[in-house]
């Protein structure tokens, strides 16, 4: 979906999308994904900043 065909929907359809899109079990969530995130944090707490 682009930010155009988002911004067409009304603001009940965008909360619906958002909503469904919030992941709250990390077994749901891809492990490539996860190990990159997991490694900006590290980062970031040891002080590295990581972007």
């Amino acid at each position: 979906m682009t930010a155009e065909e988002f911004e067409r929907f009304s603001a009940a359809e965008q909360d619906r999308v958002f909503a469904s899109s919030i992941v709250t079990n990390l077994a749901d969530v891809p492990p490539e994904f996860l190990a990159k995130v997991r490694t900006r944090v590290e980062a970031r707490l040891i002080g590295g900043g990581g972007s």
